[in-house]
């Protein structure tokens, strides 16, 4: 899908429900564009998928706050039944808006009107010269407009509490685990491991209030928690591993190493030519020569030669 407004122009579309405060994913799906059942099909796509999401919440008496696209007077009228507000705005081609909420030259500079249908409000504020913002809400009954700002009520709570979805995409890709790829399974791997990493912190946070821990070590530390039990496994499958090598996974899995003679430790050395690791690559000299430190193979000129007598030699 291409949607020409949000950072990631391509990709799969996922239609998600966030907290407003804690940007916690609550519930999410893949948006195909069409029903996912045919239990309401009378209804519109957009009134059908915010049902899908909202509908853990039912009965809880929270408010909902959606785009333009998803806001409808079905919408709003099915949300109260569930016991749900809903705060959103409006396309100005939908037929439920009068034609005097629309944009006309006629209107003052933040202005704002008001129309009232049992629980519904319909607000329509002059934020610009011949424009205009028209918002739809079940949670507002009066006509209270903020004297700073000069904006309704209903604009104020609407600004504040709708970039849930936006701030968690931004927590995503700041600190990513996904990779570039075509495979669509890959990609929305990487996705799903980057907001279940979102939501773990959230619920960190919340469960030690007292302590402090920033995002990017609580990513380290899942990692490393992540990777602990493969790094053990390798080290007690692998007797052959290089020295530094284990000196790495040592200090990884707070192990001490063991002290191993350079001289006993014989079945890691190579028994075929290898590229010299200091060379440059372009010179391609390969060789039997092995470090009796590290391990790695080098060549002739850049090795050491230690040359004994006999004597000393036996005395060794």
């Amino acid at each position: 899908m291409f949607i020409k407004s949000k950072p990631g122009k391509y990709g799969l579309k996922e239609q998600c429900l966030c907290d407003a405060r804690s940007r916690y994913l609550y519930n999410a799906f893949i948006y195909t564009g069409k029903p996912l059942t045919q239990r309401n099909s009378s209804l519109s796509v957009p009134t059908q998928d915010v049902l899908q999401l909202t509908e853990p919440l039912y009965g809880s008496h929270r408010n909902v706050t959606g785009d333009s696209w998803c806001t409808s007077v079905e919408l709003v009228d099915i949300l109260l039944q569930k016991g749900l507000t809903y705060v959103g705005t409006l396309r100005k081609n939908k037929r439920e808006i009068p034609l005097e909420f629309l944009p006309n030259k006629t209107r003052p500079l933040e202005s704002s009107l008001f129309g009232f249908v049992s629980d519904k409000t319909l607000v329509s504020h002059v934020p610009k010269k011949n424009k205009s913002v028209v918002l739809l809400s079940s949670m507002h009954h009066d006509m209270s407009v903020n004297e700073q700002s000069k904006k309704p009520e209903i604009i104020e709570l609407y600004n504040s509490t709708k970039g849930g979805v936006d701030a968690l995409d931004l927590k995503c890709s700041n600190y990513s685990c996904a990779r570039r790829t075509r495979r669509w399974p890959n990609a929305m791997f990487g996705a799903i491991m980057n907001i279940s990493i979102a939501n773990g912190y959230v619920l960190w946070v919340l469960s030690n209030p007292n302590k402090k821990l920033s995002r990017r070590n609580y990513i380290k530390s899942i990692a490393m928690t992540l990777i602990k039990p493969h790094i053990s496994q390798r080290w007690e499958n692998n007797p052959t591993l290089t020295k530094d090598i284990k000196a790495i996974m040592c200090k990884l899995i707070d192990k001490e190493q063991p002290l191993v003679d350079s001289d006993e430790a014989g079945p890691s050395a190579p028994k075929m030519k290898r590229r010299c690791f200091i060379c440059p690559r372009a010179k391609d000299k390969k060789s039997t020569i092995v470090c009796k430190s590290c391990k790695k193979t080098i060549c002739k000129p850049h090795s050491i030669a230690i040359t004994y007598c006999l004597p000393c030699q036996r005395k060794d």
